[in-house]
């Protein structure tokens, strides 16, 4: 099992979260401010606040004083602004600060408002910080080593793949967001990896309640991963529950019982308990598949077509505000910049990835893709069905939000699906791969990994650099501007860039337990 090998894997993973923690200034990630506000106030018992009126619906809380200090807003949005212009005195004396989060679920704010108790003010966003990102370091950790001792090397390789620099980028700041992408990539994994003579792996379990619980809009994604899950592998929608015992089903049912109830109580919003009950369309879809198969083919795209027309109508019904057709189309076209974002927009979408690192992106997700086509149509049609989907439910949900601005949806909200995307197809091709000769298989896998390790520190050089000396500043590392940070960009770059090589090698070159090897040697008890 080489487990020493797996500490240093888990070890790996930690330190590029830690580069981005230490690496991001504070405040700088999205909501982020807004969020601790809302986690300091939670775990003083605080959930109402005192409005704010305007068109925002945000309220305040007295919280200490370094909480969502310095703000961000004088260089958001502005790419040729450095941080510097935000660095100031904290303090933890009390003062009021205002949120737009405290309608989250509270399950995901708990762990980052506990930082707020600490004496030491430079230091509690960076602890804050860290509490956020264990469990969803732990979860994707999990992932990562059932892939490789499941699926082998390029499967491993891929989900790391999957794991864009957004992804990494809101693992190392304070926003639910960071579970929520790590329990996507569990719960996926866990599902493709799961064996008809053995029970669902926990880490399935887990994934799915931590996916559920710490964002609204979690329920919406844990259905549609499963649905791909079982149209990769070819099982009903219900296998995941039928191969599940007593004490994973209790964790199922509580977990999602917990978001419905968040919802219901800290939001008057009937779309948002809507998308809370979309798992409950998993058992619709089985009880369809099986009653398709009983049916003439020509009859499929009929009632496809007609759930289609009838979800729409439900959809139209309970959406806030009419629909303008401006608007719609709108946030249709705003799609290539979602598929943009998904890659590398960093910050406030102001520190964006070279065009280069999402073109390479995107072109190994093609050669994924395309190598799944010729030898696992399945998994290709599964890879195709997950990126519709995130494509149009990005449009679905940032109608139904309410906001008619059309730039309220961001990539990053797709990633607990996405994530999974490159490992769904590779797990297609990986078959055909591992039966190439004189380390062929090998070689295939280093060249995703190399990709890899291009996209994330080409991204993560171009992010401290914006906000170092803007993004039109000097490239030059020892030039730039430190914005009091805790430790200077120039061993931060070359931390990350070490850490990512040392996580891509050791998962390239370890050796996994393929399927062919765990069906010879059947008594063994996985990890």
């Amino acid at each position: 099992m080489q487990r020493p090998r797996d500490a240093w894997i888990i070890a790996a993973i930690a330190l590029v979260v830690l580069a981005h923690v230490m690496g991001s200034p504070r405040n700088v990630g999205p909501d982020e401010a807004s969020h601790q506000v809302a986690s300091a106030a939670l775990v003083r018992g605080e959930r109402t606040g005192t409005p704010v009126p305007g068109p925002t619906p945000g309220v305040t809380f007295v919280v200490p004083g370094m909480v969502g200090e310095p703000g961000p807003l004088c260089y958001a949005f502005d790419v040729g602004m450095p941080v510097t212009c935000s660095v100031g005195p904290l303090t933890t004396a009390p003062h009021k600060a205002i949120t737009t989060s405290q309608h989250y679920p509270p399950y995901g704010l708990v762990l980052p408002g506990l930082a707020s108790f600490v004496p030491w003010a430079g230091g509690y966003a960076y602890l804050a910080r860290l509490l956020n990102a264990s469990i969803a370091a732990a979860l994707f950790a999990a992932a990562v080593l059932m892939a490789l001792r499941r699926k082998g090397q390029l499967v491993a390789i891929a989900l790391l793949a999957g794991a864009t620099p957004i992804a990494w980028f809101t693992m190392g700041i304070t926003n639910p967001s960071a579970i929520s992408t790590a329990a996507g990539a569990g719960l996926m994994v866990a599902l493709l990896c799961a064996e008809d003579n053995r029970p669902l792996p926990w880490l399935g379990v887990w994934s799915w309640a931590a996916l559920m619980m710490v964002r609204r809009d979690g329920p919406f994604w844990v259905m549609l991963v499963v649905l791909v899950a079982a149209a990769a592998a070819a099982r009903p929608p219900s296998w995941w529950w039928q191969r599940s015992n007593t004490a994973q089903r209790a964790v199922i049912v509580i977990s999602w019982a917990l978001a419905v109830v968040s919802v219901r109580t800290d939001s008057n919003s009937v779309f948002a308990l809507l998308m809370a009950a979309t798992p409950l369309l998993l058992t619709v879809i089985h009880l369809v598949v099986r009653w398709a198969t009983h049916i003439p083919l020509r009859v499929v795209p009929v009632v496809v077509l007609l759930g289609g027309a009838i979800g729409t109508g439900i959809f139209l019904a309970f959406a806030p505000r009419s629909l303008d057709p401006g608007y719609v189309m709108k946030v249709i076209q705003a799609t290539g910049d979602h598929l943009y974002q998904l890659v590398g927009r960093l910050g406030y979408l102001d520190a964006s990835a070279p065009m280069s690192s999402v073109i390479l992106w995107w072109a190994t997700v093609g050669a994924l893709a395309g190598a799944a086509l010729l030898f696992a149509p399945r998994h290709a049609r599964a890879g195709a069905l997950m990126l519709g989907l995130v494509i149009v439910s990005a449009w679905v949900l940032e109608i139904g939000s309410g906001n008619r601005t059309g730039s309220y949806w961001q990539g990053r909200y797709s990633l607990p699906a996405t994530i999974g995307l490159p490992m769904l197809l590779a797990l297609g091709a990986a078959p055909f791969v591992s039966r190439l000769r004189n380390g062929a298989e090998q070689r295939i896998t280093l060249v995703v990994a190399t990709a890899a390790w291009w996209v994330w520190n080409a991204t993560f050089f171009a992010a401290q650099r914006r906000w170092a000396v803007g993004a039109g500043g000097s490239v030059l590392p020892w030039e730039w501007d430190t914005w009091s940070a805790p430790v200077p960009p120039i061993i931060v770059l070359f931390s990350h860039g070490a850490a990512t090589a040392a996580l891509l090698w050791m998962v390239a070159t370890r050796e996994g337990h393929t399927d062919a090897e765990r069906s010879a040697a059947p008594d063994e008890v996985p990890a």
